[in-house]
């Protein structure tokens, strides 16, 4: 059909161009055979002929030209003028027809001019631009116009847009190829080289990037790139692998923020490229970028690069974003495929490193997967066992019935509860040696058909480690009976030295009591100085006897867990008074000061037991004046913390004495332990009392500590939790408005003693002023 139009339009041309002649030839002849009248009537038959052919011209839907030697367009048709965006054929007539060729297919242009002149017809493809900017892609056929004598005067154009032909030829191209590199690709680093020279040479364009978003979500950042001419864009991909965009940022953040295909006609002037090394090539021009999804999310990015400015093709934009969404089929798959392909690895070798033996036979019973502690097991390589009837291969005839049947009763379903149940049987090796062994097996229905998966162990050495249990369970069975027996005994014995304790504690503390009594009152009499002396040692060693009666029988008491807390309301500012007037006489003797310091926020009206209280302070404060010999002991009382119905009080002894060193302070609270065996023997004592105040202490929900240096002194502290009373701030308010206001003047030579009875002076809301 194109070569039939072809022809016509020839024949058209060269009857436009030599009509003169061929008229001025037929008249002559006519003249010279029929006269004037045939003549005539032979005109006006040329004149309906040459009409016709011009119909036909203008009708035609391509563009037909008549270009002179030069390159000058002499004529066109209407559709000619369309090719051109011209609204006349005066528009183009007379112009250079090179004018409307893209410069890198003028060359080819030129080529085909030249074999027209010489008499060759030629075709051939290229880009077309028009009066308005628009590049059409155009197919182009030369043809010469001979004239009369031969020569060839003028070449005649047919033009073709295949624009939208060659758009729709290399989308399916592209489409093809990226399929092509996909089929053929493993994994997503192996295709993507493949997939931008794909893309880039499908295309015409020069360069391809990939870009990948980070797993954090956060950048993007280009992993590879392909270029036609490496050479000449080295640089530029270089300095591209460099740069980390945020989404939003430059070409390849547009495309991954908004999750669609973008196209840039012009890099120079589009907003969206704001870099300068696409720029600094000289070569890049126009610029595309689509989106990979992976899912739900935006994987990656791929940029292409133009060595020309190219016009937006919406037709060419989706396709690469279905180019965009077959990549990322391909990325789910591969990484499904790889994940699959972890799991059976991972699967395989658990099972070929499982302490148990693990294998997998067909409905009907041929085992067909064996792992390796299976041959340990038994003694079969899986080479030899694949193929075999299990039963008769693991186990001896007399438990090949029971086997069966056992596996009969998992393939019903009402005992679909036995499947992964553990079941005892007896295993055959290889060498005929029978072995007690458990085996749990499930049934598994694959493509219409039941295989069964079964583990299985060697439990021989758990029947004789059983064995063993056996055998000891018995003999502690016979241990228990001679410890329970044991136990009465001690029980009763306990129950003895209690009450042997309670009798001695009656019988000692009664005639102790008198004699300390007695020489009490034998010291208020007249007496000489040697039998005051007598008396005064009597009583003195008395008390020191007493107590340490008082602190075995109470240690004794807390050993056998009978000794019990009060839970009695208590003045604990009159508690620590009445401890300090028990030990005010000895820290007098000695010269020592004491003093008490008394926090205002600390509450008076507590719930507990003030005598094991005060037993702590009076023994902390006792040890406290025994190992100082000059300076002050001072008892301060602080609140660590409270709640309404709850307070945790602290409470610190202090001295000036002898000290304690690090070492001896970490064994203080263990019972019947100094710090050493000098000052045992220089101040006496059995070593019992920090530890029945530690126990009281904990008793108490409390600890109890020591802070010392020796040379300098020690501040042993603990802590006791005690419940308030329920109208206990209200009588401390009472009790304490009589004084508040008061002006007070305090005047002492001690600074601990003017502090104590600051401290005390302002809890009662009085005005105190210190003198020295």
């Amino acid at each position: 059909m194109d070569e039939v139009r072809t022809f016509w339009i020839i024949a058209a041309a060269n009857v436009l161009l030599v009509a003169p002649l061929i008229f001025f030839l037929i008249r002559t002849s006519w003249r010279a055979r029929t006269g004037r009248v045939l003549a005539e009537a032979e005109r006006i038959r040329f004149q309906e002929n040459e009409q016709r052919l011009r119909s036909m011209l203008e009708a035609e839907p391509h563009g037909i030209l008549v270009i002179g030697l030069d390159y000058r367009v002499l004529q066109l048709n209407p559709a000619g003028c369309l090719l051109f965006d011209a609204g006349f054929s005066e528009e183009i007539v007379g112009t250079d027809l090179r004018t409307y060729i893209q410069t890198n297919d003028c060359l080819q242009i030129e080529e085909m001019h030249r074999a027209a002149k010489e008499g060759r017809e030629t075709c051939g493809k290229g880009r077309l631009i028009g009066l308005s900017g628009q590049v059409r892609w155009v197919e182009v056929t030369f043809v010469p116009l001979p004239a009369s004598d031969g020569t060839v005067h003028a070449v005649l154009s047919v033009v073709r847009d295949v624009t939208e032909q060659r758009s729709a030829d290399r989308r399916q191209a592209l489409q093809h190829a990226v399929a092509k590199v996909l089929a053929g690709a493993s994994t997503v680093e192996q295709a993507v080289p493949d997939l931008l020279q794909a893309l880039v040479v499908n295309l015409d364009w020069h360069v391809g990037l990939f870009w990948r978003v980070q797993d954090d979500r956060q950048t993007i950042i280009c992993t590879q790139d392909w270029a036609v001419d490496v050479t000449m864009v080295q640089e530029f991909m270089r300095r591209r692998r460099q740069e980390v965009y945020a989404a939003g940022a430059d070409l390849p953040g547009h495309c991954w923020a908004r999750g669609e295909p973008l196209w840039v006609e012009d890099i120079a002037r589009d907003p969206l490229l704001t870099r300068g090394p696409v720029e600094a090539t000289g070569m890049l021009h126009a610029a595309c970028a689509f989106p990979i999804w992976l899912r739900a999310h935006v994987y990656g990015v791929i940029e292409l690069f133009s060595s020309e400015p190219q016009a937006k093709d919406w037709d060419l934009l989706r396709a690469l974003g279905t180019v965009g969404r077959q990549i990322g089929l391909f990325v789910e798959r591969t990484e499904v495929e790889a994940a699959l392909h972890e799991n059976e690895a991972r699967t395989s070798l658990i099972i070929d490193t499982a302490l148990d033996a693990v294998m997998t036979m067909d409905h009907t019973g041929r085992i067909t997967e064996w792992n390796a502690q299976a041959e340990q097991v038994f003694g079969w390589s899986a080479h030899e066992v694949i193929g075999r009837d299990v039963a008769d291969t693991i186990f001896p005839p007399s438990q090949c019935l029971i086997y069966r049947a056992y596996v009969q009763r998992l393939l019903e379903p009402q005992d679909s509860l036995l499947s992964n149940r553990l079941v005892e049987m007896i295993g055959l090796r290889r060498d005929g040696c029978e072995f007690p062994v458990e085996i749990a097996m499930t049934p598994l229905a694959v493509e219409g058909s039941v295989i069964f998966s079964a583990f299985i162990r060697d439990i021989t050495s758990r029947k004789e480690a059983e064995q063993a249990l056996k055998g000891y369970a018995q003999q502690l069975e016979h241990i228990n009976q001679q410890l329970d027996v044991a136990l009465r005994e001690a029980k009763a014995a306990t129950e003895a030295k209690s009450s042997f304790l309670a009798t001695m504690s009656h019988e000692i503390r009664t005639p102790m009591n008198g004699v300390i009594g007695m020489t009490g009152l034998l010291l208020e009499t007249t007496l000489t100085e040697e039998q005051r002396e007598y008396a005064e040692t009597v009583h003195s060693c008395g008390d020191h006897l007493l107590t340490i009666i008082n602190d075995i029988l109470d240690f004794s008491k807390i050993e056998a867990g009978k000794l019990d807390l009060e839970m009695i309301e208590f003045d604990l500012r009159l508690t620590l008074d009445e401890s300090l007037d028990l030990v005010a006489e000895r820290a007098s003797s000695k010269g020592l000061n004491v003093a008490c310091l008394f926090h205002a926020d600390v509450p008076r009206h507590l719930l507990g037991d003030p005598g094991r209280l005060r037993q702590v302070v009076m023994n902390l404060m006792a040890n406290a004046i025994k190992f100082t010999e000059r300076g002050d002991v001072v008892v301060e009382m602080t609140v660590e913390a409270q709640s309404k119905g709850d307070a945790m009080i602290r409470v610190a002894v202090t001295d000036t004495g002898i000290g304690i060193s690090e070492e001896a302070c970490e064994r203080l609270f263990q019972s019947f332990t100094q710090a050493d065996g000098a000052t045992t023997r220089k101040y006496g004592g059995t070593g019992l009392g920090l530890a029945i105040c530690k126990r009281l202490v904990e008793m108490m929900g409390g600890t109890i500590g020591v802070m010392s240096r020796v040379g300098e002194g020690s501040c042993f502290w603990f802590t006791v939790n005690l419940r308030k009373q329920a109208d206990g701030s209200r009588r401390a308010h009472l009790s304490a408005a009589a004084l508040a206001g008061l002006r007070i003047l305090i005047v002492d030579e001690k600074a601990i003693n003017r502090r104590m009875l600051e401290q005390m002076t302002k809890k009662w809301g009085m005005q105190p002023t210190l003198v020295q």
